[in-house]
């Protein structure tokens, strides 16, 4: 019974190191000349620029406003002191924006496609 055990351990421990051991293999160079037809064209991403969006709020409360596309994000505004305008920086591409307000309440959801460097969400005044 000692024996089978002792049998057992030293094939548990053979097994392991076996692994952990580097096996050699026999490899080659493939043939240039031999690639069956695969072939691997690789070709650069294309540079996406960053679009600087202007948003002004002139709502006289919080301007919340939802980004979906290209990249996406979540930012808000207060329109407290002199600062009402504000600058979102984005991946250049195509957008789905959603603003709300808490002065005016209502939403608004617009799609648009920024190219350039820059670009602008609009002002943003309640009316009453």
């Amino acid at each position: 019974m000692k024996s089978a055990r002792l049998i057992t351990i030293l094939f548990v421990f053979a097994i392991a190191f076996s692994v952990w051991t580097p096996t050699p293999v026999a490899a080659r160079q493939a043939d240039p000349g031999n690639h069956a037809g695969i072939s691997l064209n690789v070709e650069p991403a294309a540079t996406v620029g960053i679009a600087k969006l202007r948003i002004t709020n002139k709502t006289g409360g919080t301007l919340y406003v939802r980004l979906v596309g290209v990249s996406n994000g979540r930012y808000y505004y207060s329109s407290v002191g002199n600062k009402s305008s504000a600058i979102i920086q984005v991946l250049q591409g195509k957008y789905t924006y959603t603003i709300t307000t808490t002065a005016c309440g209502g939403v608004v959801t617009k799609t648009s496609t920024f190219k350039g460097k820059t670009g602008s969400l609009g002002t943003w005044v309640c009316r009453h």
